[in-house]
């Protein structure tokens, strides 16, 4: 019975070995999800904002700060898609991909936080 019991833990360990090999491999493998869309100068980008609608434009500056009288927002991205007051949480994508939310609009900049 004893051997029985021992061969079963054996079995069990293994499987285990198997899956933590193949999660490491799979994990060391692929590349991090955020690099694909990480913003850049020129990148063409989308947002559906609830006041404007869909508007696209481009990003024209990276790790920008926006100062209110409450304080500054640091690492936003600027762009010049037409935004309106109300469009703020807006969801911002390149191609399919969600990579920001409205946080700011000015006369002719859209500010979003990236994802």
């Amino acid at each position: 019975m004893r051997n029985r019991f021992v061969g079963t833990v054996l079995a069990k360990l293994s499987l285990l070995s198997l899956l933590v090999v193949f999660l490491a491999v799979t994990t060391a493998v692929a590349p991090p999800a955020s690099a694909a869309t990480r913003p850049y100068v020129g990148m063409p980008v989308c947002k559906n904002g609830s006041t404007t609608g869909w508007t696209c434009g481009t990003v024209l500056a990276i790790n920008v700060t926006v100062c209110y009288p409450q304080g500054c927002v640091y690492g936003l991205v600027r762009t010049n898609m037409y935004s309106a007051p109300g469009d703020q949480g807006a969801p911002v994508y390149y191609r399919t991909e969600l990579i920001g939310h409205v946080v700011a609009v000015g006369s002719y900049s859209t500010y979003f936080d990236p994802i």
